[in-house]
């Protein structure tokens, strides 16, 4: 019912909202869904076995879709990078929160190391 609701992560960081329209399902890093309305639809996608290998994330990540609220969380502060056609960014996956399931990525080794 009608009511005031408070949110609170439990590290210090930002909350964010993406108001979803139905167009385009979302893919989000573990630990970086908070809370939906119910209008939007909450499961798992299996990466490819590069991304689940040396993502950090393991092999599943949460995908959403739908129509609503949705409610993001992340240690430190969100910051909403938009990407032009054909622009790439290159982004630590440990500060990647959320993009776009359509949203073509890929995962590379940082460094040259023993592995």
């Amino acid at each position: 019912g009608p009511g005031v609701l408070y949110l609170s992560h439990p590290l210090p960081g930002d909350i964010a909202v993406l108001h979803m329209d139905g167009s385009e399902p979302w893919t989000i890093q573990s630990g970086g869904y908070m809370a939906s309305s119910p209008g939007v639809n909450v499961g798992l996608r299996c990466q490819n076995l590069k991304q689940g290998m040396f993502s950090g994330e393991g092999f599943f990540v949460t995908k959403v879709s739908g129509r609503g609220s949705l409610f993001l969380c992340s240690f430190g502060s969100i910051h909403t990078l938009e990407l032009r056609p054909g622009e790439e960014m290159t982004i630590d996956n440990g500060h990647l929160v959320a993009w776009p399931a359509s949203m073509r990525y890929e995962v590379h080794k940082a460094a040259k190391g023993w592995w």
